[in-house]
């Protein structure tokens, strides 16, 4: 799966996608629903992004 760049530092997405992995591996145990990849990934961005975002307002 390609996708364009994401602003995050090296490093940042893999712990994103691992928590979205798990979630999804629940959501299939649990109620019986299929999450694609695409949404895995979709949603692992966006955390990572906001969490980011927020790292950085902290900062200042």
């Amino acid at each position: 799966m390609c996708f364009p760049p994401t602003g995050l530092a090296e490093g940042q997405l893999a712990p994103w996608i691992l928590w979205q992995l798990w979630l999804s591996r629940n959501t299939l145990c649990f109620n019986n629903k299929i999450i694609t990849e695409e949404e895995v990934i979709t949603k692992a961005l966006r955390m990572a992004k906001e969490w980011s975002g927020c790292q950085e307002k902290k900062a200042k």
